[in-house]
């Protein structure tokens, strides 16, 4: 499975107008000599630094109402940024813990945004079919509509963001409900 979702990253990445701007911008002058993992670490050391920075607006568009917002408009909620894919087994298992992080914080501030550069009707179609309803933001969003420090080149992966619009934490991987909580409590 590793083999094969690495295969579609370097796919993705190879035919991504967003990775041929990323290279132009923010990779090593190094970089043609290195390897994809390399240049995946190197991104993964860029948004590391960007923690305890003022993250930039993301664009998306909401998957059920169509109503494209951005990253601004939930300043004064800790939010949660799960990045996430409808082919990736990982993504799918953390969808329900995603889902009780949400119900059990709402009322203290939290909001959940998932986003995944699936089409919004490919999502619908998942979570009609798996019976998974996030009661969070599901978005869509393009490379394009990824500032830096966001990216869609690890499934799954978060970013945590307090009240006050500042990335606090960033990880790779899926996480548990206690380890998304504790993560979320301290901003609350």
């Amino acid at each position: 499975m590793k083999s094969i979702c690495l295969a579609l990253l370097l796919v993705s990445y190879a035919c991504s107008a967003f990775a041929q701007q990323w290279e132009k911008k923010f990779a090593p002058k190094d970089h043609t000599n290195s390897s994809i993992y390399a240049m995946l670490d190197s991104i993964k050391t860029d948004v590391e630094r960007s923690i305890n920075s003022p993250v930039p607006e993301l664009s998306y568009q909401d998957i059920f109402s169509g109503k494209r917002d951005s990253l601004g408009s939930l300043r004064g909620k800790v939010v949660i940024i799960s990045v996430w894919g409808v082919d990736c087994a990982p993504c799918i298992r953390e969808m329900p813990i995603l889902q009780r992080v949400q119900t059990q914080l709402t009322r203290k501030g939290f909001q959940l945004l998932s986003i995944s550069e699936d089409d919004a009707s490919r999502q619908r179609k998942f979570f009609t079919e798996k019976k998974i309803r996030l009661d969070g933001i599901t978005a869509m969003t393009r490379f394009d509509d990824c500032l830096y420090p966001f990216t869609l080149y690890f499934n799954p992966s978060g970013y945590l963001i307090d009240r006050k619009g500042v990335l606090r934490q960033f990880w790779i991987g899926p996480k548990t409900y206690e380890e998304l909580t504790s993560m979320v409590r301290p901003y609350l």
